[in-house]
């Protein structure tokens, strides 16, 4: 087997290797910072609580007779139909 110097090792395989490391493509991630995604975290956090517990109102309302509903306060009923309606219309 001859013996090849360092150089030529260099130059073969160094060249060989240069084209293969050319060949990927090089990508740069930027790891977002923390902070935002603990924030964005917290605050989807308060959203899902925010939605149970409207589910759990409209729940316990939907139980309710309308004797009962109609009972409250007039200004009480027509701010809740009037949240009604607009929440049909955003799903619209």
């Amino acid at each position: 087997m001859p013996f090849i110097s360092q150089s030529e090792f260099e130059e073969t395989w160094g060249t060989f290797l240069r084209n293969i490391i050319d060949d990927f493509p090089m990508f740069k991630f930027t790891f977002p910072d923390i902070r935002k995604i603990r924030r964005l975290e917290a605050e989807n956090n308060r959203r899902q609580k925010e939605v149970a517990d409207a589910k759990k109102s409209v729940n316990q309302l939907i139980e309710l007779s309308p004797e009962t509903l109609a009972s409250l306060d007039l200004d009480a009923l027509e701010k809740l139909s009037k949240l009604l309606s607009e929440a049909h219309r955003e799903r619209q």
